[in-house]
C-alpha cells in the first residue's frame, strides 16, 4: 500500500516541475538581438522623423529599410531605427527596394 503512496508523491512531484518550466519560473535570460523594447544604447545614432530632419547641406538622408517605418530618418549612416532597431540604409536604396524612384 506504501508504493501506491509513492507513486502518487513522484507523479507530483512531476507534474510540479513541468508547471514551473511552463510557467517560466526558471533562469532569466536575455534575448542576444535587441528589440523595439531594448533599452537604446549610449553609443547608437537612432532616427528622428522625416518632417524634424534639417538638411541644409543636401547630405544622404538614411531611412529605415521597413516601407511602415518610411518616416524615421538620419544623416548617420551607423543610426538605427527606433522602432525596430534596424540599421538605416540610404534613402534611395531603400525607395528602389521598395518599387518607388
Amino acid at each position: 500500500m506504501n508504493w501506491h503512496r509513492l507513486a502518487i508523491a513522484g507523479i507530483a512531484a512531476v507534474g510540479l516541475a513541468l508547471m514551473f518550466a511552463v510557467a517560466g519560473c526558471g533562469p532569466k535570460t536575455e534575448s542576444a538581438a535587441p528589440g523595439p523594447s531594448a533599452q537604446p544604447a549610449a553609443d547608437v545614432t537612432y532616427t528622428v522623423l522625416a518632417s524634424e530632419l534639417e538638411n541644409p547641406e543636401g547630405k544622404t538622408v538614411y531611412v529605415c529599410p521597413m516601407k511602415e517605418h518610411r518616416e524615421q530618418v538620419s544623416l548617420d549612416p551607423d543610426a538605427r531605427c527606433k522602432l525596430c532597431n534596424m540599421k538605416l540604409v540610404p534613402m534611395e536604396e531603400a525607395k528602389k527596394a521598395w518599387g518607388e524612384r
